[in-house]
């Protein structure tokens, strides 16, 4: 028999934080748990020691049991949505621990931690229900990268984007080695996929959009510019479901990114970047001064690609800043614009009814729900506003109020199957449920 308990705690030091999360978790279980997926804030202005937490947890629960896990942006703990909190999801029983890693040094690396991992295909024993979670490291740009964004927005820029594009790609090359620059997980999974992999991965890129301050758990360890995984399977009755929907719809057009270096749009439809924008989506450029509070992050109105099957897309970070006419910033994989966009709009009830109808589709797999793990965009979050309320309600009603619902914000969706193009998303559910 599979069984799950959640915890949470928003006390201000991390010995009390820690061990308050800890005793509601624990207090659920039967026996000694397998597995503890742990979340700690990362936006809050004044942040945990995450390595006093990462002690108490494991000195609790030993070095049999394994801990992994990130910073977040913010924890959903059944009815409770908190910013500055620990939370904590533990499972016991019948639940295999497959394989598990942890490799450092994730951006320049990356194609050896691929045939490191690939290396399980022979070793882990194939079962039904097999999934890998995957935790890693995100977007890092130092402040003179942020400034230097800025100088993009220029139609010289334009006209000279093949030379400066190289400068670019030189420059992230060098935060590469310094554990620094965009997360290599397009790479990491693109190789993996290519490779025969057909274990399915879902996990967390781990990014802190305020900072860009953030880390990754395991075991004992805090770090940065990790790769963590774990790849999980059920034994007698258990059984995982997962899935993968967005908050977002198509509108059915498509535009053409003309002009672009790595991920930074310049021109498109051969206009400049935020104008032919704003003409694709028919908006005014001025409704996006309202997105000023958060960034300019757009997630009412999203670029993306669809899947090879034609029916699934991908969803990506969109950042329209309206001071910065010849530039729009994506996080398509720096070097995997695709040649057609599509747009998508999205709004709070669309978020809410995403997340509904996600867990309704696993719900017909399992019988006997004994927890949700939800990788959920922060941008959704962002999305719902003050209807939050509403959303964990839905999301609780939907699921059943006496199963234990564990949800992070995320700073990117792992979502991969040999059937993928793209593996990192943004506006993205996605929801594991384990039961009999």
């Amino acid at each position: 028999m599979l069984n799950a308990s959640v915890g949470l705690s928003t006390e201000r030091t991390e010995n009390v934080a820690a061990k308050e999360a800890l005793k509601e978790a624990l207090g659920g279980m039967n026996g000694k748990p397998k597995l503890c997926i742990l979340a700690v804030d990362h936006t809050a202005r004044k942040r945990y020691n995450y390595n006093e937490i990462i002690e108490v947890v494991y000195n609790e629960l030993g070095e049999d049991v394994l801990i992994i896990g990130s910073s977040v942006s913010g924890i959903m703990v059944n009815n409770r949505l908190a910013l500055k909190s620990v939370g904590m999801l533990l499972l016991e029983g019948d639940i295999n621990i497959d394989a598990k890693f942890m490799f450092e040094k994730s951006r320049l690396n990356y194609g050896n931690i691929a045939d490191d991992i690939l290396k399980y295909k022979e070793t882990v024993p194939k079962r039904d229900n097999q999934f890998m979670l995957l935790f890693q490291d995100g977007i890092k740009l130092p402040k003179e990268t942020l400034q230097r964004t800025r100088s993009l927005n220029s139609r010289m820029v334009a006209l000279m984007s093949g030379f400066i594009g190289k400068q670019f790609q030189k420059q992230f090359e060098q935060f590469a080695e310094q554990g620094l620059g965009f997360p290599s997980t397009q790479e990491l999974l693109e190789k993996l996929f290519k490779n025969g992999w057909e274990i399915p991965i879902i996990g967390n890129v781990t990014t802190n959009a305020t900072d860009y301050k953030s880390y990754e758990f395991y075991k004992n360890k805090v770090l940065e510019d990790s790769i963590l995984g774990v790849i999980i399977s059920g034994s007698n009755n258990t059984k995982f479901a997962f899935g993968f929907n967005h908050g977002a719809v198509s509108t059915g057009i498509t535009c053409t990114p003309t002009k672009y270096i790595g991920n930074f749009l310049l021109k498109i439809d051969g206009e400049p970047a935020l104008k032919g924008y704003c003409k694709a989506f028919n908006i005014e450029k001025d409704i996006l001064y309202e997105l000023e509070n958060q960034g300019f992050v757009n997630y009412y109105h999203v670029l993306g690609a669809r899947e090879p099957d034609g029916k699934s897309y991908h969803l990506t970070l969109t950042l329209t800043d309206p001071t910065m006419e010849n530039l729009i910033v994506s996080g398509f994989p720096f070097n995997k614009i695709p040649d057609k966009i599509e747009l998508f709009m999205s709004n709070s009830k669309m978020v809410l009814n995403s997340a509904v109808e996600a867990i309704r589709k696993l719900k017909e797999q399992i019988n006997e729900p004994k927890f949700l793990f939800g990788i959920d965009c922060s941008l959704r979050w962002n999305c719902m506003g003050d209807l939050l309320d509403k959303y964990i309600e839905a999301i609780r009603t939907e699921l059943g109020k006496d199963v234990p619902l564990f949800m992070i914000g995320s700073g990117g969706e792992i979502f991969g199957t040999k059937n993928n193009d793209y593996y990192s998303n943004h506006m993205t559910f996605v929801p594991l449920i384990g039961g009999n």
